[in-house]
């Protein structure tokens, strides 16, 4: 499916400029991969920033979608805009309680992302 980022907000936390601890907050659509205009969802993501060589960090996204959510977390290179990574699914409500596997995420520009669910049967 296709994330579409609407909102992104850094927060400058501890010393000016970018520095360990700060904080990056995004939310956004999700849409069918062929067909953008849909939507099916959304998300919510944040991350914080751990080492700043890579502007890498622990992130932790939310997946809402009809039935359910999927919570997805894992370190993540070049935030605010990442790279291409692959995390892990942590969990879920409804019908995604069962949720294991992992998030696939493939970035294609800074507000639009490629994210696929590989579940695990259980």
């Amino acid at each position: 499916m296709e994330a579409n980022v609407q909102t992104g907000e850094e927060l400058d936390l501890g010393a000016p400029g970018r520095s360990i601890g700060d904080q990056f907050v995004f939310r956004g659509s999700l849409s069918p991969a062929d067909e953008p205009d849909r939507v099916i969802g959304r998300f919510s993501e944040f991350c914080v920033i751990s080492d700043l060589e890579r502007n890498a960090g622990p992130c932790m996204l939310t997946a809402v979608l009809e039935g359910g959510q999927i919570a997805v977390q894992g370190e993540q290179d070049g935030i605010p805009t990442p790279t291409s990574a692959t995390n892990a699914i942590t969990g879920g409500t409804g019908k995604f309680r069962k949720a294991q596997g992992e998030m696939t995420l493939e970035v294609l520009s800074a507000a639009t992302w490629v994210i696929t669910f590989q579940l695990a049967d259980r």
